[in-house]
């Protein structure tokens, strides 16, 4: 696919999408439908230009299709060769990237708060949106990015630190998940179960000498991926514990 292609197929795919989430707010009820697409729109957007950016960094031509609530960054044909021969720390930073993204629309939202251009309650339900994707995103199933995330990971992993980080990464989130229960607005301790079951079941179903590979993970970036890994989740874990159900903000 032609770069000016990619680009008119991303702009109007977006275009509908924002569309259709109009319309969802007005069938809902909402006081600001046209905030609600807006919102969950671009929160979808910048979660896939964050998958693009980094991808476009490691040389892979990619293109960008929205289809309502689920989204892509599609790697052009012509550079799977080179994707398949990524080192794996790249490809958990393309896996993570969208989601941080998300990090720094909260960020940047917070500012033209501050600004007095939005108001408080938009950023909460940006806020509640943002986690929401982050949160559920990154669990280590299917086809999230978590779950492609926690596949490279533990491909990488030698299998007798395996379950070093499965128990790392699930008991410090159920911590901070049962923590958050007494400050937050939701109780997300259910999502802690399902975090380590996934990270159980990547870890057993993993490449036994996938450490072996030259394009395995050093041990010293198994460790920081695995710790932002987990800051991000907890991240969007406090974003939603702390807001209002979003639907509720409109």
């Amino acid at each position: 696919m032609k770069r000016t292609t990619g680009i008119l197929v991303a702009v109007g795919t977006a275009a509908i999408n924002w569309i259709v989430f109009l319309q969802i707010g007005k069938w809902l009820h909402f006081q600001d439908p046209n905030f609600f697409a807006t919102a969950v729109t671009m929160t979808l957007v910048i979660h896939e230009l964050g998958h693009l950016i980094v991808l476009e960094a490691n040389g892979i031509k990619t293109h960008l299709i929205f289809l309502v609530i689920l989204g892509g960054a599609m790697p052009d044909p012509s550079s799977k060769d080179k994707l398949d021969r990524l080192p794996w720390s790249n490809k958990a930073a393309i896996y993570l990237a969208g989601v941080t993204a998300n990090v720094f629309v909260v960020v940047a939202y917070g500012i033209l708060t501050a600004m007095g251009a939005v108001t408080v309650t938009h950023l909460e339900a940006v806020v509640n949106i943002s986690g929401a994707l982050i949160l559920y995103n990154l669990l280590p199933l299917w086809i999230f990015d978590g779950g492609h995330f926690a596949k490279v990971f533990f491909d990488s992993v030698s299998e007798d630190r395996d379950g070093h980080f499965v128990w790392g990464i699930g008991i410090t989130f159920f911590i901070a998940a049962v923590m958050l229960i007494v400050l937050g607005e939701q109780d997300l301790t259910m999502s802690g179960i399902w975090l380590f079951w996934g990270l159980q079941f990547r870890a057993k179903h993993d490449d036994p000498y996938g450490s072996r590979n030259e394009l395995a993970m050093t041990i010293d970036q198994q460790r920081n991926w695995a710790i932002y890994y987990l800051f991000l989740l907890i991240l969007g874990m406090v974003f939603l514990a702390t807001t209002r159900v979003w639907i509720k903000t409109f």
